[in-house]
């Protein structure tokens, strides 16, 4: 009998690509939430046309392409320490971040284009372990005002076989999170103004591909394009015109800040981003303005389009 909620998931970076780095429950293990896995996903070869004297199917040769998707959730917190690199770090830079760590002051997550690493990820489930090398994985982030802070990651990896383990004992990062309140996120602010703030997403939306050829088999991030939505408080167009700045196309910045104390604090910026079309909601009787956003770089060779700091 393998009990379900029996879980303890660890990842760790690659030095090469697709080489096991041996995760350690004690040292890698991460905290999430709403796993969900696909533990093996591939194509099926059989054949067709086969010249035969009865009526039936044929059996397949085998399987190929063998994939393992998994995705889960993770809270965006503070590391504990300013400078201190956070347990979902390795999940980032699997994610096409590139991580920089300024001594005693900020671990900053930085968008690339090319070169981006890639992870082992282990998942026990009590007497099962499952494992998928060279894997690389989509971000995204969602807020909600009186609620959490989290994000998603969604990863694919070359399948390893599963075999019989012992669930091990693991050492899980400490929960740091804080909810999303005005006490505790006190800086959201978009084209250069303070907005009140009901939730916000922003998805990097990578284009992850996987691709099978003779003498290589590997999980490559090909592309992005940055998307999002912001639901604010709408206010009178002297204050913020989202209408007029959806109709000409201005460009500006988007920033959050969550958190007070030094060592838990986040944050998240996008230096260049438009407003779609607004649309118009309600809550508890105020009006309130649902706002798209194109998230871009500030330039066609730089990759700032999202930064993700740890402070």
């Amino acid at each position: 009998m393998i009990r379900e909620k029996l879980k303890v998931i660890a990842a760790k970076i690659e030095t090469n690509y697709a080489v096991d780095p041996v995760p350690n429950p004690a040292t890698d293990a991460m905290l999430v939430e709403n796993l969900s896995l696909t533990p093996l996903e591939a194509n099926e070869i059989v054949p067709d046309g086969v010249v035969r004297s009865s009526f039936g199917a044929e059996l397949a040769i085998a399987l190929t392409g063998k994939q393992v998707k998994i995705e889960f959730d993770v809270p965006y917190q503070g590391a504990g320490t300013p400078g201190g690199v956070p347990f979902f770090g390795t999940l980032l830079r699997g994610a096409g971040f590139a991580q920089v760590v300024t001594g005693g002051v900020s671990c900053a997550y930085n968008t690339v284009t090319g070169g981006e690493e890639s992870l082992t990820i282990q998942l026990w489930r009590d007497g099962i372990v499952h494992k998928a090398v060279g894997c690389r994985g989509d971000w995204s982030l969602k807020l909600d005002a009186g609620g959490r802070l989290m994000q998603h990651f969604a990863f694919t990896g070359l399948y390893q076989p599963v075999a019989d383990a012992a669930l091990p004992a693991a050492t899980l990062p400490p929960r740091r999170e804080i909810p999303v309140d005005a006490a505790n996120t006190p800086t959201f602010t978009l084209m250069g103004t303070a907005l009140a703030l009901k939730s916000l997403e922003i998805k990097r939306a990578n284009d992850v591909q996987f691709q099978q050829l003779v003498n290589d088999t590997r999980v490559d991030i090909l592309g992005r394009k940055p998307e999002g939505s912001a639901t604010v408080r709408e206010s009178l167009t002297a204050s913020f015109n989202a209408w007029q700045m959806a109709e000409a196309g201005t460009t500006g910045a988007l920033s959050l800040v969550h958190g007070n104390t030094a060592g838990n604090i986040v944050e998240i910026n996008c230096p260049n981003v438009q407003i779609g079309k607004p649309g118009l909601g309600a809550e508890n009787g105020v009006s309130m303005l649902t706002l798209p956003l194109r998230i871009a770089s500030t330039s066609p060779s730089a990759n700032d389009d999202i930064q993700l700091v740890v402070r």
